[in-house]
């Protein structure tokens, strides 16, 4: 018997879609572990300025920030002949952690939830939406969610340079 219970149990987990995770390293190999947290702090608190954000550890020795986002991204329909595109926008909250080492920084996002009717979905690899798309067919909902999907790390890209813009930016003497 405890065989046969040992056998399902990998089939359940490995059926399951994994949760969409991002990962950035930037490389600033001109300053230091202290230059790089001070600006990357200064940039958490303008990039996560939403009351349901917050920066939760900030540890200079140990180089780490940590916190929870909200984070408002945007993706674009497809234009179609006679039609103007539209801009959806999509509510994500996610955790977030950078490293801190000399010269370079990792950002890492984990625990991506999608707000969607006052509810919290898991976001994951997964082709299909996490919620039922109502009055839409099926494939139009499939190439909606996978075009939010896409455009939530193309925003998490730009928003990682505007990071690295600011920790490398010459601020002006007083």
């Amino acid at each position: 018997m405890k065989f046969l219970v040992l056998a399902i149990f990998p089939i359940f987990v490995f059926g399951q879609d994994p949760p969409l995770t991002y990962t950035k390293i930037l490389t600033v190999d001109t300053l230091s572990k202290n230059h790089i947290f001070d600006r990357t702090l200064i940039w958490c608190s303008k990039a996560f300025n939403y009351s349901k954000s917050a920066i939760n550890v900030k540890e200079r020795e140990s180089g780490i920030l940590a916190g929870k986002a909200y984070y408002q991204s945007f993706y674009k329909y497809p234009k179609k002949k006679d039609s103007a595109s539209g801009i959806q926008f999509v509510d994500y909250y996610f955790d977030w952690l950078i490293e801190i080492k000399e010269g370079k920084l990792r950002f890492s996002l984990s625990n991506l939830l999608l707000k969607e009717s006052d509810k919290d979905y898991l976001v994951t690899t997964s082709l299909n939406a996490p919620y039922e798309a109502w009055l839409l067919p099926k494939l139009k909902a499939e190439l909606e969610w996978k075009y939010s999907k896409e455009y939530l790390i193309k925003n998490l890209d730009n928003l990682m340079g505007s990071l690295l813009s600011d920790i490398i930016a010459k601020k002006p003497d007083w």
